[in-house]
């Protein structure tokens, strides 16, 4: 092979190597793409699952509870239930959470409410 033909070859290896280095990437691309995509999707099925829940318990028990559950930062451990009558009231107070959630928060829907209480090392929790 002379000389011209050798660095040819070199030099369709060389953009072989590179084109399939990018295919890689862009395959990589796109499976990071796909899951966000279907992670989104996971989350609104979750939505609309939830809402089906809450207004069947509004139409069986005429109202829907959810037992909720915090930690804020000085380690005070509260819990609690929260009534609601629409998906509305619902959909407004999950919206005014992070105004008074300080910490962890969770909380699901229940057939019967929890007493309100706190406890841990607060300021004036004994």
């Amino acid at each position: 092979m002379s000389k011209p033909e050798e660095k040819i070859t070199i030099a369709i290896s060389n953009l072989t190597e590179l084109l399939d280095s990018f295919t890689q990437i862009e395959q990589k691309r796109m499976e990071i793409e796909l899951q966000k995509a279907l992670k989104k999707k996971d989350r609104e099925i979750e939505n609309i699952k939830l809402e089906r829940d809450i207004l069947k318990a509004i139409v069986d028990d005429g109202k829907a509870i959810f037992n909720w559950s915090t930690t804020d930062c000085d380690g005070v451990h509260s819990q609690g239930s929260a009534e609601f009558k629409t998906l509305e009231e619902y959909e407004e107070w999950e919206e005014k959470i992070p105004d008074w959630v300080e910490g962890p928060f969770s909380h699901q829907l229940s057939k019967e409410p929890i007493e309100q209480t706190s406890w841990g090392h607060g300021w004036d929790i004994n």
